[in-house]
């Protein structure tokens, strides 16, 4: 199918949409409204990630992933809406682009762990950071970096990794290249378990490397020095608060000294 023919798609499924939107617009956050009427890609993603080009299909995933997007509160949360030791902690860092021009987010694994209390806001988070990723990378998507060095079996939660290849299914076409880095041997078996929820598509982009590889495939002016590149500042957004200060959370103090407890890490 060409170029063309692909375009005919488009328009039928955005005309498609729109007339779904008129029917029940409170299913639609107007940020995707938006941007399914205005940017192709935003459509041929869905299209181009069916066999053969299926317009159903294509149409059917574009209406899960935006009713679950308007569900999930995507648009409703902010990077301020998160505590800043989300970020400190796990490294958590977007900027620049590898050799491909996908943007980056960087992370460190080493630093996980699982509070039950937690649960639902590392969710939002990291389904904030996957839109947020998206929404800048467009159409030439995005690429993870994750050191692992000196990460232990007790920071590797399967529900979490789950929960986050399971968010790939609405952003199509969105991960380009996903780099483990350093993973230590006693972590293989685990690996492989993660590596059996995705789909085939989305293991092609995992790359396991180690850190002296990485400007391979990405410039070491953006690497960072913990990763033996060239790049001192750190890159997290601005007007970030500490947990204990974002009382919109509705955490308990309990909860909160909890959280820092079991970090090991003071109240600042």
């Amino acid at each position: 199918m060409n170029e063309k023919e692909i375009k005919v798609i488009i328009k039928s499924i955005r005309k498609k949409f729109l007339k779904e939107y008129e029917l029940n617009p409170e299913l639609y956050h107007e940020i995707d409204v938006h941007r399914v009427s205005k940017d192709n890609w935003q459509i041929e993603r869905f299209v181009l990630d069916q066999e053969n080009l299926n317009e159903d299909k294509a149409y059917e995933s574009l209406i899960k992933a935006l009713q679950w997007k308007k569900s999930f509160g995507i648009h409703d949360r902010s990077d301020q809406y998160f505590p800043k030791e989300f970020y400190e902690l796990h490294a958590i860092e977007m900027y620049g682009h590898d050799k491909k021009g996908s943007i980056i987010q960087w992370e460190r694994t080493r630093n996980f762990k699982k509070i039950l209390d937690f649960v639902n806001l590392e969710q939002q988070f990291i389904a904030h950071r996957m839109e947020k990723l998206d929404s800048e990378g467009s159409r030439n998507g995005w690429t993870i970096v994750s050191n692992t060095m000196a990460s232990r079996l007790r920071n590797i939660n399967l529900e979490k990794y789950k929960f986050k290849i399971g968010l790939l299914q609405y952003y199509p076409q969105g991960l380009r290249s996903a780099f483990i880095v350093d993973l230590p041997s006693n972590l293989n078996s685990i690996m492989e378990i993660i590596l059996s929820y995705m789909s085939p598509k989305t293991r092609e982009c995992v790359k396991f490397i180690k850190r002296n590889q990485l400007t391979e495939y990405i410039d070491i002016a953006v690497i960072p020095f913990s990763l033996n590149g060239n790049r001192e500042k750190k890159i997290f957004p601005e007007g970030l608060l500490p947990l204990y200060k974002l009382s919109h959370l509705g955490l308990t103090e309990k909860q909160i000294d909890s959280y820092y407890n079991k970090h090991k890490i003071e109240k600042k």
